[in-house]
Formats: structure tokens, sequence, C-alpha cells
């Protein structure tokens, strides 16, 4: 697994090492390496940032990102951004810039590429600090069911339901930021004031998309869902938020935007590296291979590592500290606008926070696992041995037919810490289905009971774990799915946010429904700190059969459009 994904990044890396050695002997060669070294272990919180949004985006664009984003990064970013604010500056053609930046004139030059770039720095961090304010704000104020800095993050969550706080706390520093440090007040405003704007037309364009959803096959079957969520069962569903075509989200346009919006953030992430390598070296070609092959490759191969390990959800605390590490970083640039702070402590910082958000979450784990709750089985772990699970006693020796997957969990009566009502666990059990080449075709949920193909049946939504026995089941008749269906995901989330180590008496079992044999169960209460599961899937054998095999992948999301990526890992 680990080859399989820093196998490129080891690739590229050695072939950046020949190519500088090529173009500049031994020195370029070490100062590359210094270069790629740096950016890696600075970018650890870009890396999980990354993995938090590459989850929710389609297998689809998350291929775009680990391609076309690497090509943006390395010479987007890296090569050609430099080169533009320097043209700006200067007024130069980029062609002028590069032959400039080729130069190689020392920085005390008034006329060097180094200097004219470090002349543009405050605009550059009023620009990127004003977007990566926005974000740690934004996260801040948002209401969460897991805290690392609890006495911290609960009232200021309090303070942010103001409405559009954080744009008037990012506006009032950045007006008295350009007042009190800019030399030149007004360029550092239209700066700030395009990060700002350019973070909300993504992030809003990005939250559209998702409620609008993209993807042809959900959204088409959106009437179909919303009569069936009116009809069946207790009706419930309907008052839920979102609809059919919520599962397309990280599709289409959202997808789009999704992936728009980590290349910004990217940018953001890479404009303190990028003036800071002028420190080691002033040769444009050095520091594209060095920070951006090497470094920016790095920093996508954690990211899918993140979100194929199942890290996040292990150490749920690493996503707060990436983000602490983003608001220390926002600082970091504004005040960079009249006073520039060393890149390593810049990076030392962030390192910092990511350290101290895994010590806790390690500290977290083991109190869980003092109770005898799993907090670190991975999906490989629990898949181990690959293949098909043997056949319980009883199970059929051929094909299978009919299966059917049941949820089970008790109700609870937990107090909520702020309020005198009782908190409901609301468990989803839900059934993708995908093609042969991994494309989504149809899901069977909460809102949309029944497949377009009538094949793959929900019972109907539980809302409270009432009732004895399997509280939501659904049933698969394999003898009628499409031919174009190649594999069916059973998935588990838990609607209303507790993780799986609050809920009593849950589990998750696929049974043969002509024999009554169970294929696979799983104990879903004391499994860990997670919040969702894939479970199993059914395939389709090259003779036609149709096959199961267990998964019991760990994952994160409260709503089965946040599993769909996860998923499509384990086709």
């Amino acid at each position: 697994m680990n080859l399989r994904i820093f196998g490129w990044s080891y690739a590229v890396t050695a072939a950046a090492l020949v190519v500088a050695f090529v173009y500049g002997g031994v020195e370029a060669l070490v100062l590359c390496a210094i270069l790629g070294v740096l950016e890696i272990s600075l970018s650890f919180d870009n890396a999980v940032v990354n993995a938090t949004v590459l989850e929710r985006m389609s297998a689809f664009w998350q291929r775009i990102f680990l391609t076309v984003g690497i090509v943006i990064a390395v010479f987007g970013m890296r090569l050609v951004f430099p080169l533009l604010i320097v043209g700006i500056t200067a007024n130069l053609n980029p062609v002028e810039a590069f032959r400039l930046a080729l130069e190689q004139r020392p920085e005390s030059d008034p006329t060097s590429y180094a200097h004219l770039l470090n002349e543009a720095y405050p605009s550059i961090a009023a620009f990127g600090g004003m977007f990566l304010l926005m974000l740690f704000l934004d996260w801040l104020f948002a209401e969460r069911d897991v805290r690392w800095l609890s006495w911290l993050e609960r009232p200021l969550a309090r303070i942010g339901q103001l409405n559009r706080l954080s744009i008037i706390l990012a506006v009032v520093a950045l007006v008295v930021l350009a007042g009190t440090l800019a030399a030149d007040p007004a360029k550092v405003l239209v700066a700030g004031t395009l990060g700002l704007v350019t973070y909300l037309l993504v992030n809003g364009l990005g939250d559209l998309f998702e409620q609008a959803g993209g993807a042809d096959a959900i959204a088409s079957s959106g009437e179909e869902a919303g009569d069936g969520a009116e009809e069946g069962g207790n009706g419930a569903a309907a008052a839920r938020p979102g609809g059919p075509s919520g599962l397309a989200k990280a599709a289409g346009k959202a997808g789009f935007f999704l992936f728009l919006y980590l290349e910004v953030l990217d940018a953001a992430f890479s404009f303190d590296g990028v003036i800071g390598a002028f420190a080691i070296t002033t040769d444009p070609i050095i520091i594209a291979l060095g920070l951006g092959l090497i470094g920016a490759m790095f920093v996508r191969s954690l990211t899918v590592f993140l979100v194929r390990k199942g890290t996040l959800a292990d150490y749920v605390y690493l996503e707060h500290g990436a983000h602490w590490a983003i608001g220390a970083l926002s600082v970091i640039l504004l005040v960079g606008i009249g006073y520039h702070v060393d890149e390593v402590v810049t990076g030392l910082i962030g390192v910092a926070f990511i350290g101290a958000a895994f010590v806790s979450s390690v500290i977290r784990n083991r109190r869980l696992a003092a109770r005898g709750i799993d907090t670190h089985r991975t999906a490989d772990e629990m898949a181990a041995g690959g293949g098909h699970e043997p056949a319980p006693a009883g199970a059929p020796s051929g094909s299978l037919t009919v299966v059917r997957m049941g949820l089970g969990w008790d109700a609870a009566e937990k107090a909520l810490p702020d309020a005198a009502s009782s908190q409901v666990v609301d468990l989803d059990a839900s059934a993708l289905l995908f093609d042969e080449a991994g494309e989504l075709v149809d899901a069977v949920w909460y809102q949309q009971l029944e497949s377009r193909d009538g094949s793959v049946r929900h019972t109907g939504d539980n809302l409270t774990g009432l009732g004895d026995g399997d509280d939501e089941s659904i049933v698969v008749d394999l003898t009628r799915l499409a031919p174009t269906t190649a594999h069916v995901v059973f998935t588990v989330n838990s609607f209303t946010g507790q993780d799986f180590s609050q809920i009593e008496n849950a589990f998750v079992r696929v049974v043969d429904e002509p024999s009554g044999a169970e294929l696979a169960r799983y104990d879903l209460s004391g499994s860990g700190s997670h919040n969702a599961q894939i479970t199993a899937k059914l395939s389709r054998d090259e003779a036609g059969e149709w096959r199961m095999t267990s998964i019991g992948a760990t994952a994160t999301g409260r709503t089965v459009q946040e599993l769909v990526p996860a998923t499509t890992a384990h086709l």
C-alpha cells in the first residue's frame, strides 16, 4: 500500500535530483534536495487539510487533483506565479521576467528577480493571509461533535453563531494591519480584498453545487426519491436535510470547485515557501524542482495516504491541529505585510500544532482502548488476507441471489451537555451501486428507498433505534440488477454525529436471504471513534456470479454523500 501511494513520489524525486545534477552539478543537486526536504517536513498541515477535502471528491476529481493538480502546483505556483508577480511589479513581460530570473543576480541588487519578488511580498501575504484566515475562522466558528481545545473551541463556536462574524473579523484585521504595517496600504487592501473574495467565491460556489448536486445518476432520480420519502416508512426522511442529488456533491461542478478550492489552498500555503526559497537559492529552475516536483508530489502522496489509511478517523484531533496551524500561518502572513517572519519559524509552528494534536489523539485512543474500544483497526487490517470471507455454516456454495443488509442499535437517552432534552441516535444504512469503471450509477438510502431498476429496496428509515432486531434493512435481488452494475457496497453512517464508541448495541450484518445464514457481521459499538463504516461489497465475477467481500473499513461522515469517495477505494 505504501509503495503504491508513494511510488510516484519516489520516482519523481529521483528524476528531479538527476535533472538538478545535470543542470547545475553537485551544488544544484544538494540545493534541490534541501528545498524538497523543507517543503515536505513543513507541509504536513497542508496534507491534512487537503485530505479533509479530498474525501469529499469523486474518484474522477481525485485523479484530476493528483494529475492536473500536480502540474498546476509545480509549474503554476512554483514557477509561473513568481514570474507573473515580478513581471507585474517591474512592468516586464513573462519572457523578460524569466530571463531576469535566470540571471540570478543577488537579492541586494534592486533590479534582481529575488528583490522584486520580495518587494511584492506584502501584497502576496495579504492575499494568502486573508484566504487562510477566512478558512480558519469559518472552521473555528462551526459546530462540531469532536473538539480538541474544548475550553476554547466551544465558546468560540457559540460566538460564531453571529452571522458573517468571520467576514467582519477578517475585514477589520485587514484594515488595521494595512493602516499600521503596510508601506502602501492601498495595494495591501486590494490584495487582501481579492483574497477574501476568492475564498468566498470558490467556497460559496462549491457549497452551492454540493447542495444542488451534479452527478446524473443521482440527480435524475431526485423526483423518484422525493416521492419515496413521502410514502416510505414513517415519512421522516422528508424532513431531513439534503435531497438525493446530494450524493453527487463531490462530482460534476461541485467536484470542479472543490478542485479549484484545493489549488487556491495550495497556493496560499506555498506563498511563504516560494519567497523563503530565495534565502537558499535564487535559481527558479532549482526552486521548481525542489519545492515543486519533490515537495508538491510528496504533499499529494501524504494526502492520499491519510485518506486511504483512515488516519483522520483514527487520530481525530489531527484535523484540528492542521486548522490551528492554518490560523497561525494566516497571522504570520498578515504580520508579514510589515515584518517578515523566518520561514523555518512558520513551518515549526505548524509542526508543533500537528504534533500536539497527534499526541492528544494517541492519549484519547489509549483511554478508549482501556475501555475495550479498538481505535486503530485500519481498513487494511480489517480486510487482511484479501479475497472473500470464508463462508459460514449454512451459507450457499454457489452464486448469491438475494442478500439483505441489517442494521440495528439501541435508542439512547443521553442528556445533552447544554440542553435538557435527550440525544437521539440515528444510524443510516445505505447501498451504493457502481459500474465496472467504478462510477456511481445509483444509490439506495433514506431518501431513495428503491433503486431505479427495483432490484434494491430499503425497508424504511428508523430515526431512533427503537425496536428489536434489525432496525433498518436493505434487500438486494441480485438476479434483477442491471447488467451494467458490477458492485453493490453497503455503508453505515451516524446521521446524528455520535461515533460508535458512544452508541450502545450497534451492529451491522449481511445475510443470505434464502438460507438465512450470516455472511458477515460487525459489532459497531466499541469499534472505535469513527462514525461510519464501509461494511461489505457484492461483486459480479467473470462468470457472472455474485460474491461477497467483507470490508469493515472505518470512515468519517454523517451522510452517505460523504462516504462515496471512501467507498470507491474498496472497489
